[in-house]
């Protein structure tokens, strides 16, 4: 994060505040869905044969129809 120490010595002015929070918003918003696609990335390895045995039958209800 580059800092912009002006003579008062605030930290950001208030024309970089927004991008700056935009960024931060933006890594968190992709921070959060990497950790939920971990989640079912985890979940369907460990319950893959549930979800293998769902899609049979669904497949088996299709050809009945």
């Amino acid at each position: 994060m580059a800092s912009m120490n002006n003579s008062d010595g605030i930290l950001f002015d208030k024309a970089a505040l927004p991008g700056n929070l935009q960024v931060f918003v933006i890594a968190m918003i992709s921070g959060v869905v990497a950790y939920i696609a971990l989640i079912v990335f985890w979940v369907e390895l460990v319950y893959g044969k549930y979800t293998r045995q769902i899609k049979g039958i669904l497949e088996e209800l299709k050809e009945e129809n």
